[in-house]
């Protein structure tokens, strides 16, 4: 199935003596505002792009957060929110059903796990930058957005909003739920049952072209000689084996193993369970871009080399490709200070450069497919005694599910009284809880409606695990060479 994984494609250069730096040196004033340890300043250019320069390093990032609140607050409100399924206190009941999705995928619970898991410098950063965002709060009225919404309070920022918000950028361009070659599978076999005709085959072999790993090759004995390239060479004669080809008749009981074991591990009701998510995600402004299958997802990147150019400096190009929105996801700026010179694109609500150069390095990223999220069919068993009462049953095994208790609020702005957040019964689509499976990294069960039938769908996704995406960004604007950021790259999870 098709799988998005955020790859960095690296292109670095020495900058020499006649090169730009970063950024040039502030020339603001010095702030210290409560919190911060030495001072620093903010200058802004003509077009009001910042550069912070600041003493020591807690410095410098406890002024970008106070940067991007006085530009982004409302936005970055927005996106802790909506990561972290709780955008109906902002915005309203309309946001409800975004919030049981978002809530049951767990961005925010698998962010507490990165947040423990991440350097002691990196930590330091994410609590300067808070320090920041709530400085700006506690001194500025809010954004006119609040008013229109009657909210006066701003819940204050933490460390663990920012690593929401990274594990919500890594979400969109890399989870895919991605059901429709099961789907296809199935309706395929159920109409060639009726009309008689194979329907794996016409799945497998004539359109969709999905079948399980093959460990034959067309490289057969009879080429073997003819390979040219010296490591395949080495590699036939130490084999000191022809390569197997698989033959027609191989392959035809392949597929009918395929079409066999489908029919006995595909529950009935599968392809309802299936549909049936797809069509509640949909619903949902953040999944419903993940399951357009029919947006290409691309991005490029691409440089040139110093002999290539007028100046003898190397060049580097890179779209993302990430959506347009207003404001933009981007926010450029430049960092100067306490080890880090370093200037390019960040994200608001979270600290660092993502995109750009430092004095020895430039570098972007793009998109490239790996197979990252799965989808499970579970078979759901009382358990009693447990937590939860169910469990999902496994080589003849019940294991129990884990339970994570939900209290889903939202906000009232037309009661007419401020601040008016109230908590939304446990009925009918606001589930009680969301249930986790331990074998699938404690991913979530995703058709909590259908457990009464004793079967429903899970979901296993590397993002769940102890990702350190923010520490790969900090050693990133620090690297010295393209060695380091190779090494960086490691903490891309």
């Amino acid at each position: 199935m098709r799988r998005f994984l955020m790859l960095f494609l690296l292109c670095a250069a020495v900058v020499g003596a006649s090169a730009p730096p970063a950024h040039a040196q502030a020339s603001g004033p010095l702030l210290k505002y409560p919190g911060m340890k030495l001072g620093g300043s903010i200058t802004r250019d003509s077009y009001g792009i910042p550069s912070i320069w600041a003493l020591d390093a807690w410095d410098l990032f406890y002024l970008q957060g106070y940067a991007h609140a006085t530009d982004r607050l409302f936005q970055m409100d927005t996106l802790r929110r909506q990561a972290s399924g709780t955008l109906a206190e902002l915005l309203g009941s309309a946001a409800l059903s975004s919030d049981v999705q978002l809530r049951t995928m767990g961005l925010r619970r698998a962010a507490i796990g990165s947040l423990a898991a991440g350097s002691p410098q990196g930590t330091e950063a994410l609590e300067a930058y808070s320090a920041g965002v709530n400085q700006w709060v506690a001194t500025h009225s809010l954004p006119p957005e609040y008013g229109a919404l009657s909210l006066t309070k701003f819940e204050p920022w933490t460390p663990l909003d920012s690593v929401t918000i990274a594990k919500a950028l890594a979400f969109q361009l890399s989870f895919d739920l991605d059901t429709t070659p099961t789907i296809a599978l199935l309706t395929y076999q159920g109409v060639g049952k009726v009309a008689g005709f194979d329907g794996t085959k016409l799945f497998a072999e004539d359109l969709w072209r999905s079948t399980p790993f093959d460990p034959f090759t067309t490289l057969g004995a009879a080429n073997a000689a003819q390979v040219t390239d010296p490591g395949a060479t080495a590699l036939l004669k130490e084999t000191k084996t022809a390569v197997p080809v698989e033959t027609a008749e191989a392959r035809a009981a392949r597929l009918e193993a395929l079409s066999k074991a489908a029919d006995d591990m595909l529950a009935r009701g599968t392809l309802d369970l299936a549909l049936a998510f797809e069509q509640k995600a949909r619903e949902v402004p953040l999944l419903a871009a993940i399951l357009d299958h029919d947006r290409p997802a691309s991005s490029n990147e691409w440089a040139i080399a110093p002999r290539l150019t007028a100046d003898g400096q190397p060049l580097v190009a890179n779209d993302p490709h990430l959506s347009l929105s207003a404001p933009s996801i981007w926010y450029p700026i430049s960092l100067r200070g306490g080890g880090f010179n370093v200037a390019g694109n960040s994200f608001a609500g979270t600290p660092f450069v993502i995109h750009g150069q430092n004095d020895h390095v430039a570098w972007g990223s793009t998109v490239h497919p790996m197979d990252v999220t799965d989808t499970f069919q579970e078979t759901i068993v009382p358990a009693p005694g447990t937590a939860s009462g169910l469990g999902t049953l496994y080589k003849g095994t019940v294991e129990a599910l884990v339970p994570i208790v939900e209290v889903f609020r939202t906000n009232n702005p037309g009661s007419g009284s401020k601040d008016n957040i109230t908590v939304v019964p446990a009925v009918g689509s606001i589930p009680p809880a969301t249930l986790l499976v331990p074998r699938r990294d404690f991913g979530p069960i995703i058709t909590p409606d259908t457990l009464a039938t004793g079967s429903a769908l899970s979901v296993q996704y590397t993002g769940w695990s102890r990702t350190r995406e923010l520490d790969a960004f900090r050693l990133i604007d620090l690297a010295a060479s393209v060695a380091d950021v190779k090494a960086a790259i490691q903490y891309f999870d």
